[in-house]
């Protein structure tokens, strides 16, 4: 227990953290099971190591509740962490190429570039433990922000890569195929957003507007959580509206989802503190499309939305 100098005093002071940090383990555990299960080859799947790191310190914890003393058990904690930190790290390497510079996880930040505060409990309690101040790489900044978006991006240009999402097999489908089809990309947006602790449903509303001027393909309900689209816009081409369109809607309303859940809970997101401000102050000053169309496009959560509605042959990517 050499290398830990702990107050005692504190650590009762702080056992609430240390009981949510338990409980935040437990809720990461299907999360990383899904990264496991895609790899680490994907670029989206990156930002998903801190959740790697709750779910294997949910076995560490659990074998240090097994010590006799206090001090046994949080040397065993500190050895632990010490060795999977560098395992991670090795494997990382291993992967060919790794994470370059300026990209997700690669802690090249320069001074003026600090961001939000993104370590979790356990990196809190531990950097308690060891005194130790959070530095630059522990903030999320605007350049990792934009890494992380690209990343989410290429991944969903990735999966429409799919034959099934091609606009020809759609033609081809029924309308309950196409439902079927649209939950199908639901579930792969909600995983590449990191949104699977989020419960999201698709509600299809009958009476939805649908003109030939005028539509409304959908819209995300932050008090539901669900994504409610225009069932009518199911049927086929209607003036020079499209049905295939629906599934660019669900990566626009559910990045709706990701603001939203980014606001509330900014620690688990890639999101900066100024992108945080500016989309908490935008959802307490929305503009609806009925007020003024111009001005609702303009808005910062619309235009952010708008860019993640990637399509089979986005120019972006291809």
């Amino acid at each position: 227990m050499a290398a830990i100098h702990a107050d005692t005093e504190k650590m009762l002071v702080n056992s609430r953290d240390i009981k949510a940090f338990a409980s935040t383990m437990k809720k990461m555990e299907g999360r990383v099971r899904s990264a496991s299960r895609t790899g680490n080859a994907t670029a989206a799947n990156k930002f998903l190591y801190s959740a790697a790191f709750l779910a294997i310190m949910q076995n560490i914890v659990t074998e240090a509740a097994r010590m006799d003393t206090l001090g046994d058990a949080l040397e065993h904690i500190a050895n632990s962490y010490r060795e999977t930190e560098k395992k991670l790290a090795q494997d990382q390497r291993g992967q060919g190429g790794g994470i370059k510079p300026g990209t997700i996880g690669a802690g090249i930040i320069s001074d003026d570039e600090r961001g939000t505060d993104k370590r979790n409990i356990w990196q809190k309690f531990w950097d308690w433990l060891t005194r130790k101040e959070p530095d630059k790489t522990d903030t999320t900044t605007l350049k990792q922000e934009k890494a992380a978006d690209m990343a989410m991006k290429q991944e969903l240009y990735r999966v429409l890569q799919d034959e099934k999402y091609s606009q020809e097999n759609w033609d081809r489908l029924s309308v309950e195929e196409r439902k079927e089809l649209l939950q199908e990309y639901m579930n792969e947006v909600i995983r590449i957003y990191g949104l699977q602790d989020v419960d999201t449903q698709i509600i299809w509303d009958e009476n939805a507007t649908y003109e030939k001027n005028r539509i409304t393909w959908g819209y995300y309900s932050p008090d539901n959580k669900n994504v409610t689209l225009n069932a009518r816009a199911l049927t086929d081409r209607y003036g020079s509206w499209d049905s295939y369109d629906l599934l660019e809607t669900v990566a626009h309303e559910l990045r709706h989802a990701y603001q939203h859940e980014a606001v509330e809970h900014p620690t688990r997101f890639m999101v900066s503190r100024e992108t945080l401000d500016t989309w908490s102050y935008n959802f307490d000053h929305y503009i609806n499309g009925d007020t003024d169309f111009d001005a609702y496009r303009a808005q910062p959560i619309e235009v952010d939305a708008r860019d993640f509605q990637v399509t089979r042959d986005d120019k972006r990517f291809s």
